[in-house]
């Protein structure tokens, strides 16, 4: 029985990336499309890929995103697999957050265990699930203790693998926290 079904959107449910159509509006599809499949051979960081294409979207109008957004081709059998899994009552929407570029890692992290202002959250209550007050109060405090310090005013975008490997080592080094406590605040930013 099904319970879960998450899919990627670029490539997995449309045939394409999105920003390589977006491109498409300046004149720019191949261009983007080039740099896109240099950072999937793992030639270029993902960041530094994501600014280099966006760079070639300055001065497109909102609305064109808007209207190249609601038209982008669905991949063979896709609409197919959303109609059966609404069906069955497993898609209710899709959640598409901003930009990884627009988002502060610090409001990011906070927010996601707060009630009012997390998607997650949200999600989670209209399916019938709930999370312990106390849980989220002492993941907020996590968050606000260990993680805003590291994440300084950063945007989600700009962590990397390396990011996190330095605060788990940092974490580590620390004779003030006991091994146990480490783990929880290493797991509470990783379910955001």
């Amino acid at each position: 029985m099904i319970k879960l079904c998450v899919f990627d959107f670029d490539s997995t449910l449309m045939d394409g990336e999105t920003i390589a159509f977006f491109g498409q509006a300046v004149g720019k599809m191949d261009e983007i499309s080039a740099i896109t499949k240099r950072a999937m051979a793992g030639e270029l960081d993902f960041y530094e890929s994501l600014k280099e294409r966006v760079k070639f979207l300055k001065g497109v109008e909102v609305a064109k995103i808007e209207q190249i957004a609601h038209s982008l081709p669905f991949i063979k059998g896709a609409e197919q697999i959303i109609k059966y899994l609404k069906e069955k009552g497993l898609i209710a929407n899709f959640v598409i957050p901003k930009t990884m570029t627009d988002i502060k890692a610090s409001e990011y992290f906070q927010n996601f265990f707060d009630p009012e202002k997390s998607d997650f959250l949200k999600e989670k209550e209209r399916m019938g699930k709930t999370i312990c007050q106390s849980t989220l109060q002492n993941n907020t405090g996590i968050v606000k203790k260990y993680w805003l310090p590291f994440l300084k005013d950063r945007f989600l975008c700009e962590l990397t693998k390396n990011d996190l490997i330095a605060f788990i080592e940092h974490l580590q080094n620390s004779k003030e926290i006991m091994n146990i406590t480490k783990k929880t605040i290493v797991c509470t930013g990783f379910k955001v």
